[in-house]
């Protein structure tokens, strides 16, 4: 089962075992195996308090990785880190209290307390073994629920300890050192059984770990300077395997998360980026329609005093900016670029704002672009319907200048300076950032000009076509 829980969150990768995974468990192991050969060759007395410490630094490194693998589980969502991180937590909090364990069974400390040892590896033997054959992402994980599991399953084991002691079937020191050993053994074999079915990149380094502390407590029951030592940086390089496989899996989940927020910044951005080009669009097409009814108004009221060339113009003209709407709602329409004669293009478009009262003086004789024709007729039309909102009752010029491949169009009049930034009420600024966009798609530039504070020159600039041969064929 790959998902258990209710938060299907995506797992970036798979997590890779760190390469110097066992350089660094050798180099601890070495270390320690030096230190532990010195310190019990100087004074020999302190050898089982040396075994202590080392099972003291083992528990406080798998504490601090039991908590490193849950921040992991809680934040990639994977559930082998998180059970494995609780079976550390749970073997660190009882290993260092074995001593007050080993006390109140009554019996001699050395001889408990690798029993009480067993049963804390059984435990967290049992975690090892569920946290490979379960679901690859579980966040119904519950650690403290694991944790209070554990607990109850090594308490039964120092009853069992103590059973056997009272009972006599293990009364031998050596014996009782062996049974951790056996403990993690059996483990490591159990483990390595469920490699067939699992693919979890666990599964290596917890052999490895359960193997080194069967060799820890197996070398701690035999007699020797250099056994003794080694058992200390078997331990140690346990240690270190946890140590390095917690860091790696929680740089893995932290590496998963910022991935996970930039993937949902993404795609908050283009929904974002989705709804304003639709706020455009509505905006744009309400300015389309508002100039089919002015010019149905107009049809309607003077229908008889209009003379055939002007009614027919303005049906024309209409009919186009019908087209230009379809055109304009209809989904997933990709630029169509074309060269363009302006007159030809904005002819519509400037006979209806002409018949809305605009006065328009445009001067578009020779400009000849290469664009999207609804593209340039909606900048156009969003900059006519600013100059009569923001300057009512002026004068509108339109003039094309062309200069080094760029045909720029130039639209100005004397009223108050256009306002370059978004306002709050609707429609306040739309049509310019719409026009802005539109320019940048059709691979020109919208440029605003207010030199004196009162009136506006807005610019328009686009590519000219390589060749206009085509287009004056067309005229002709």
């Amino acid at each position: 089962m790959r998902y258990r829980g209710h938060d299907r969150r995506a797992v970036a990768r798979t997590v890779e075992v760190p390469h110097r995974l066992l350089t660094g468990s050798a180099a601890a192991f070495a270390l320690a195996f030096l230190l532990a050969a010195a310190v019990q060759h100087s004074a020999p007395l302190y050898g089982e308090q040396l075994w202590t410490l080392a099972l003291a630094l083992w528990s406080t490194v798998s504490f601090g990785a039991g908590v490193a693998l849950l921040v992991a589980w809680r934040v990639g969502g994977w559930a082998a880190p998180g059970r494995v991180g609780t079976g550390l937590l749970a073997a660190a909090v009882l290993v260092s209290v074995v001593p007050r364990l080993s006390s109140a069974v009554g019996e001699p400390v050395s001889t408990v307390r690798p029993l009480v040892l067993a049963a804390i590896l059984l435990a967290g033997g049992v975690v090892s073994a569920r946290a490979l054959d379960g679901a690859i992402v579980d966040t119904t994980l519950q650690p403290l629920h694991e944790l209070v599991r554990l607990i109850v399953i090594a308490v039964v084991g120092v009853l069992a300890s103590q059973l056997a002691l009272q009972g006599g079937l293990v009364g031998h020191l050596t014996v009782a050192r062996l049974v951790p050993a056996a403990v993690a053994a059996g483990v490591a074999l159990r483990v390595l059984l469920l490699t067939r079915r699992a693919s979890s990149p666990l599964v290596r380094p917890l052999v490895g770990f359960w193997l080194l502390l069967s060799a820890a407590f197996t070398l701690h029951a035999a007699p020797g300077v250099v056994a003794q030592a080694a058992a200390v940086a078997c331990a140690a390089a346990a240690a270190a395997l946890v140590a390095q496989l917690a860091a790696g899996f929680l740089k893995a989940a932290l590496t998963a998360h910022t991935l996970r927020s930039l993937r949902t910044l993404a795609v908050l951005a283009e929904r974002s980026d989705a709804v304003q080009r639709e706020r455009e669009r509505r905006h744009d097409a309400l300015n389309a329609l508002a100039a089919i009814r002015s010019a149905s108004d107009v049809l309607a009221a003077n229908a008889e005093a209009l003379d055939d060339a002007t009614r027919a113009e303005l049906v024309s003209a209409t009919r186009a900016e019908l087209d230009r709407v379809e055109r304009m709602l209809a989904a997933g329409r990709e630029t169509a670029t074309d060269d363009l004669r302006l007159d030809d293009a904005l002819g519509p478009v400037l006979l209806t704002w002409r018949q809305r009262g605009l006065v328009v003086d445009a001067r578009l004789d020779g400009g000849v672009v290469r664009a999207d024709r609804d593209a340039v007729c909606r900048v156009v039309d969003n900059l006519l319907q600013n100059a009569v909102r923001h300057a009512p009752g002026t004068r509108v010029r339109m003039r094309v200048v062309s200069a080094r491949g760029t045909v720029h169009l130039e639209v100005s009049n004397d009223g108050p300076a256009l306002p370059l930034q978004r306002g709050s009420s609707a429609g306040q600024g739309v049509g310019l950032a719409s026009s802005r966009r539109l320019a940048r798609e059709a691979g020109g530039e919208l440029t605003v000009l207010a030199p004196s504070g009162r009136g506006f020159t807005v610019t328009l600039s686009l590519p000219a076509p390589t060749s206009t041969g085509s287009v004056e064929r067309q005229a002709g």
